[in-house]
């Protein structure tokens, strides 16, 4: 981090769990980190359908 202040905002940004040099080097995948990537997939995915069928997508 560049600015110690804000280290704390790091678990907010989902680069901060995204590691996949950690699977090239170790031969496995953390599974926690793996988890929060998985569930917030499948939040943005459960959410997409009702948020777009509200929308009014003609031009």
């Amino acid at each position: 981090m560049a600015w110690h202040p804000a280290a704390p905002l790091c678990y907010l940004s989902l680069f901060h769990y995204y590691t996949p040099d950690d699977a090239l080097s170790h031969g496995t995948i953390t599974w926690d980190p793996f988890a929060v990537l998985v569930a917030v997939g499948l939040a943005g995915i459960a959410t997409a359908p009702p948020l777009l069928l509200r929308r009014d997508l003609d031009p």
